[in-house]
């Protein structure tokens, strides 16, 4: 960025490239716009994988399949979730403590008569992820704030740390006997309403 620096016994000269830092800088934008498009492509084909083995679950059971593109909710979300490459990525603005609204729902709303699958690749976890399905009246009641600690909160969730959260059954809510996941790794639901 500095070319030259010249120092006369009455002068200092100094020669500033300004347009190598404007090439600089283009390049910055040029490598995010290729990132950003790389990561939206990975994703895309991390779906159609995720799709082609459910696929192959239900011709294995013989299940009449129902396909439908989910995304994340714009208008039930806690207001510190921003969503981006089509609400196919949520992510949270801001670090927060327990009991924030931190819900964000999927759209269209399941069936509850129909069995359900899908998934979920944790791109990045700085903090507790939890994934599953919620009661949307319960959860609106509350404005979308987590509090598992009492039965009937609206959630029934597998969470990043292991724990599992049931709007229903005391001796399920809250308890630590699920997997753990993190960073990279994809998670697949199942929804069986008559269970």
């Amino acid at each position: 960025m500095l070319e030259t620096i010249q120092i006369r016994p009455t002068t200092i000269d100094v020669d500033f490239k300004a347009d190598r830092v404007l090439l600089d800088f283009k390049s910055c934008i040029t490598g995010f716009e290729a990132s950003t498009k790389k990561l939206n492509t990975s994703m895309n084909d991390q779906l159609t994988l995720i799709e082609k083995t459910f696929d192959k679950l239900n011709a294995a059971n013989k299940v009449a399949v129902q396909t439908l593109t989910m995304n994340f909710s714009e208008t039930i979300k806690g207001k510190n979730i921003n969503l981006t490459s089509e609400n196919r990525i949520a992510t949270q603005s801001l670090q927060q403590t327990t009991n924030e609204n931190r819900f964000v729902f999927l759209d269209p709303v399941l069936e509850k008569d129909l069995k359900t699958r899908w998934a979920f690749k944790v791109i990045k976890s700085t903090t507790y992820v939890g994934i599953g399905i919620g009661l949307k009246k319960k959860l609106e009641a509350k404005l979308l704030k987590s509090d598992f600690t009492l039965i009937g909160h609206g959630a029934f969730l597998v969470g990043s740390t292991g724990y599992s959260v049931n709007s229903f059954k005391k001796e399920e809510n809250n308890v630590n006997k699920q997997f753990a996941f993190t960073t990279n790794e994809t998670i697949y639901v199942e929804l069986d309403g008559e269970k």
